[in-house]
């Protein structure tokens, strides 16, 4: 069974994320083997999994707590 939560500001974050990282949206999916609608948001939010989000994570060099509004500091 899949549940999906919707995390308040997570689509705000990672679109810092990407403007941070210096690449494309493309670019990043690419590199993480993935379609680009994985890092689009939706009106349900982002469809992310735990394997995307520490792809993107590892791929951007941000913090999967800060990604996910655990933590106030952007780089681990």
């Amino acid at each position: 069974m899949k549940t999906t939560v919707k995390i308040e500001g997570f689509a705000e974050r990672l679109d810092q994320a990407i403007e941070v990282s210096g690449m494309s949206r493309n670019q990043i999916a690419n590199l993480m083997g993935m379609e680009r609608k994985v890092l689009l948001p939706t009106s349900t939010g982002c469809q992310m999994g735990s394997g995307a989000l520490a792809k993107f994570c590892a791929i951007t060099g941000v913090s999967a707590d800060w990604l996910l509004g655990l933590k106030k500091e952007m780089i681990p």
